[in-house]
This record gives structure tokens, sequence and C-alpha cells, in this order.
């Protein structure tokens, strides 16, 4: 396939939520159950700038245990055999190529390959989830099945892994001074390079992607943060980004560790209140209204996970209805599952979109 033929299939399947339209029509020969099902994918080792390889195989979800909820839930962590990719795309027309299952000619976003380049390992196997290659795209009915159990994949991972990307664009120029308070600091070159770089929290990067919310707060252990070449678990990134705001004068420092630190309280908050139980359509509001998606229907498939049962057992993933009657019939279906009239707001959600960069 041509990169011009991976941009046409980029606008034709639009209404993906976060997979990769650009795979070849010979879909690697992985048959699946999507209901009950996954792929997932081996990064086979090798040197940073080497060609990314990649094997698909089967995996089964369990399904036998009650949903994650409690932080006390305990599990034999051999059974929990990938670790799940939570990114975003990057711009669909900036597409590379890179070997699955012996085919070279599989295309998926810059940012992805850039995840992986880091991600790698030189000596060993990495297996991983990442919804642009381990969903059959092409496949109508396997992605909306996926979709619907978006938040069981994340939640059985071993790890979530946040990719906050490479840094691109201008660059924040930080004062000596401010440079030589940093270094006395823990973590000094892992801030650094996140205060310098604006791409790496600026709207319209993982911060702001509505399925995020979704794939943060249903891990099953704190999430870890990798951006260019550093790696911080999210208690200590979120620890480190505090110290530094309250420390720092600087304006373009306080505007981006603000901006981080906003979305990763709301993150982190809804992850305790989620592990509870806690959380129905009316308490996630905010998310429908601060975060971004280039699908409308995204907004509400993207929180299913987060959902009341008896809310996510009325709700059918299919985008195959258009974005006025899917919110249309989600509002009359949470009408009657709670018997409370505030749910009323979802119709604002059903029109007046603005179109945003693919998340």
């Amino acid at each position: 396939m041509s990169t011009t033929q991976a941009k046409m299939h980029f606008r034709w399947l639009h209404s993906i939520p976060s997979g990769s339209p650009v795979q070849p029509d010979d879909y690697p020969p992985v048959d699946i159950e999507p209901s009950k099902e996954i792929r997932l994918l081996d990064l086979l080792p090798g040197r940073f700038d080497d060609e990314i390889h990649c094997k698909l195989l089967k995996h089964a979800l369990n399904f036998s245990e009650p949903p994650f909820r409690e932080y006390d839930f305990q599990v034999n962590q051999s059974e929990l055999a990938y670790e799940a990719v939570s990114y975003a795309w990057g711009s669909p027309k900036d597409v590379v190529a890179i070997q699955l299952d012996g085919h070279g000619s599989f295309l998926v976003t810059r940012n992805l390959r850039a995840a992986f380049k880091r991600l790698r390992s030189q000596d060993s196997v990495r297996r991983l989830w990442a919804d642009q290659i381990c969903i059959n795209q092409r496949n109508v009915s396997e992605r909306n099945q996926q979709v619907a159990i978006m938040w069981i994949i994340f939640n059985e991972a071993a790890k979530v892994i946040v990719w906050l990307g490479e840094p691109g664009g201008p660059t924040f120029k930080l004062s000596k001074s401010f440079v030589e308070d940093l270094a006395k600091t823990p973590y000094a070159d892992e801030m650094r390079y996140l205060i310098e770089h604006p791409s790496l929290h600026k709207l319209g990067s993982w911060w702001s992607r509505s399925w995020v919310v979704q794939e943060f707060v249903s891990a099953r252990t704190e999430p870890a943060m990798y951006f260019g070449p550093h790696k911080l678990d999210w208690a200590v990134f979120g620890d480190s980004c505090w110290n530094q705001l309250i420390k720092t004068s600087h304006p373009e420092t306080i505007r981006a560790l603000f901006s981080v630190l906003t979305m990763g309280r709301r993150l982190a908050d809804l992850r305790k209140l989620s592990h509870r139980g806690q959380t129905t359509i009316l308490s996630l509001d905010w998310t429908l209204l601060q975060t971004e998606c280039s699908d409308p229907r995204d907004k509400l498939y993207s929180l299913l996970g987060l959902l009341s049962q008896a809310e996510r057992d009325v709700v059918t993933v299919d985008y195959a209805k258009d974005t006025r009657e899917t919110f249309t019939i989600a509002t009359q279906a949470f009408l009657v599952a709670n018997m409370r009239y505030g749910i009323l707001r979802l119709i604002s959600f059903a029109g007046g979109y603005r179109t945003y960069p693919r998340g």
C-alpha cells in the first residue's frame, strides 16, 4: 500500500476512535472472537535506530474474575501477559512503515513508531497492546466489539504505559538561575525536559484526548509516564511537577506545569472513585466538556468502562449510527437507568462539535 493510499484510508475511516486506518487489505490472519479475545503484539528486540519488527498473537481476556475496582485486589502477576499503550495518534498525514508478521508495508502513525523505538528492548521481546495494530480497523463489527471492552483491555494489562511523545516545535528558554535551582531537585533532568518542550503538555497532546481518561483510570496499578528518553511512574511524575510548580516564578513553567497537574489531578481522583465503583455518567460531564476527539460519538464510547453497570448495560457501540442518534438513544437509555433528569444535558453533545486532531 502506498502512502497516498494510506492517507485515503485515514479519511475514509474517520469514525475510528483511536485505531489505524492504514492497515493493508491483507491484515495478518490472526482471527479472534472480538467480544472476549484480543490481539497482542510482540515488539521484537533491536537497537534504537533499527527497523521496528512486531508479531501478532491471540490472547483471551479473563472474564472469570470481576473487573478490578479495589486497590487491594490480589492478582497473579504472571497472568498479566501484556502492557497497554495509551498515546495520541499524532498527525494522520504522517505515517511510516513497520514490519508486522514479516510484511514491511504495515503503516502506522509516526508517533506510535516513536513510542515503539523508546519502549523496545535490545535483548528481549516486549509484549504490548496498541489499538492501531491490535484491532483490525477495516472490520467494523470487530471494532465495535473491541471498543465496548476497551476498559477491560486496559484493566487487565500488567501496566498501562502513557506515551507523551517526542518533543517537537519551539522550546521554552529557561533562565540560568532557574536551571541552576532545578538542578538541585530530584528528577531535575526529567523536569527540565518536560518544561522545555511545550509539545509534551500542550492542547491537542495526550493530556486532552477523550480516550486517555478511561485508559488511565482503568489501570490496576499506577501508569508509567514515558516522554522522549525519560520514564517516571505516575506518583513520582505528579510529585515532581508539583514541587517545581510551588518553587518557580517562571511564567511559562507555571503555565506548563499547571495544565499538566490540573488534568493529572482529575485523572488520579477519578481513578480512585472508579476503583470504588462510584462513577456515573453525571459525574463525568467534565470529560465531555474538556477533552477532545475527532468523532463526537467517542465522547460517549470512551467513557463506557467508567459508567455504572446499569448505565453500561444500555449502551451499544455502533459506529453505523450518526452522532445525533447515538446521543439521543444514550440519553433515553440513561433516563430509564437512572430516573434522573440531569442526564438531559447529554443532548447538547449531539451536535455543534468542532473538529479536533484525531486522538
